[in-house]
């Protein structure tokens, strides 16, 4: 979800500043007197929208995503509690990830108790 929101706010960005330069330059023509140009405006103007609702959705679903991984996350450090209020396999030292039965850290050659 968070890759797929990134995603979005690239293309929403890349658009959205092309279309603006596209938009711009047209607007330019138009007050100069172009009257050929209002058929190509009209499109290039819904464009323009599209990109900038593609922007909002993506940091929409960006936020969403950090926020589902954040809780994902503290619920996971709840569930790993083990006796003492201490994170079962986790390095008490460094916060390493240890497979179950470790007796010793691997990075910092903490001795684990259980």
């Amino acid at each position: 979800m968070i890759i797929a929101g990134m995603v979005m706010i690239v293309i929403g960005l890349f658009g959205w500043a092309c279309m603006h330069f596209a938009v711009g330059y047209r607007i330019t023509d138009l007050t100069l007197g172009l009257s050929y140009i209002s058929g190509t405006f009209k499109k290039l103007t819904y464009l323009y929208i599209f990109f900038i609702i593609l922007l909002i959705a993506g940091i929409i679903v960006y936020a969403v995503g950090v926020y589902k991984k954040k809780t994902r996350d503290q619920l996971s450090r709840i569930a790993n509690m083990g006796q003492g209020g201490r994170q079962k396999n986790i390095c008490p030292s460094c916060g390493l990830n240890l497979m179950e039965g470790a007796k010793e850290c691997p990075r910092c050659h903490t001795v684990i108790n259980e």
